[in-house]
Order: structure tokens, then sequence, then C-alpha cells
């Protein structure tokens, strides 16, 4: 450094992966200091890293990025869990778009001349019958999502009965996750 005024300084040295080294350098009025530092190595030692892994099926992954994402509504295990219903259909009374008085059917697109069902899904698996006795419990679920539009139904769930133009809505197994 030019110009520092006359004095005594301290001067530290250092590098990752080498052990500082200091020492104090006095300085004259006018006068020019040159020091050399030579840097032994030291051992770096990183804090103990901890991965935890959890497995999750591609199914339960595409469940976890729609809802990242924000596409349709959706629960997860833990929230499902908070609930603490005994049937699958109480945890649907949450959904904005479900109407459940009158069987499972879109709200947005209900009309009291032509209710539109819902699809259901477990698993992957299309449901036909529509019976909510054959939805599984609660206690099984990892999740659920709602989809009540046409665009925003997944691609592989909007081939059935009239493309899920009523909305589809997926039940998500914790033994088939």
């Amino acid at each position: 450094m030019l110009g520092l005024p006359a004095g005594s300084y301290e001067v530290v040295v250092q590098r990752l992966g080498f052990a500082p080294a200091a020492t104090t350098l006095e300085v004259a009025e006018g006068d020019t200091v040159r020091t050399a530092f030579a840097l032994e190595l030291a051992g770096t030692q990183l804090d103990t890293l901890v991965i935890t892994a959890q497995r999750r099926s591609a199914r339960m992954t595409e469940f976890e990025d729609r809802r990242r994402l924000g596409i349709g509504q959706s629960l997860s295990e833990a929230e499902i869990d908070k609930r603490n219903v005994t049937t699958a259909v109480d945890l649907l009374y949450g959904f904005l778009a479900v109407n459940v008085d009158a069987g499972v059917t879109n709200r947005r697109a209900d009309s009291r001349l032509r209710p539109c069902p819902f699809q259901f899904f477990v698993d992957g698996v299309h449901l036909a019958s529509r019976r909510v006795d054959d939805l599984p419990s609660p206690k099984e679920l990892a999740g659920i999502e709602v989809f009540a539009s046409i665009a925003s139904v997944p691609p592989q769930y909007a081939t059935f009965d009239g493309g899920g133009t009523c909305g589809v809505i997926l039940f998500w197994t914790k033994d088939g996750s």
C-alpha cells in the first residue's frame, strides 16, 4: 500500500486450506517495507454433511411438482392427517370447486338441470363407478388433487367420459406412492 503514515502495522494473510500467517511491520516516514509470507497447508475440516432421502414414486413426484406450480387444488398427507376425518368425502368439503351435497359434482360447472360429476382416479386408475364408498379412507391417503376445469386436468387423466370436462379428482394412497 502506498502512502501509509509511519507506525506499526499488523498484517495477516489467509487463504482457504492454509494456516493463517501474521507479522508486525514497522513503517518509517517515507520508507518502503517489503515482506514475504510462506503459508503452510492446513487440514481443512468441514462440518458433517447429513443427507436424508425419501423414496418417492414418479406419481408422487408429479403430485409434488403440480402442487409446487399451483396447478389445481391439493392436500398433502400431512394436511389430510390434520383434518382428522373419517371419509375421503369429508376431505372434499374443503375444496372450493367441489359440491358434495348431491354427489361429488363440480360446483363451477354444476347446474340444477344437469349436475357435472367429477371423474375419480385412485393411484392413476380410473374408477368408473364414481361411488364414494369405493374411495380409500383418509388414513390410506398420501395426497388428493382436484382439477375443476378441463384446462387444468393433467393430459393423462383427460381421456375419460368426455375428456374430463367436469373435472378430475386424483386420490394417491400411501401404498401406491
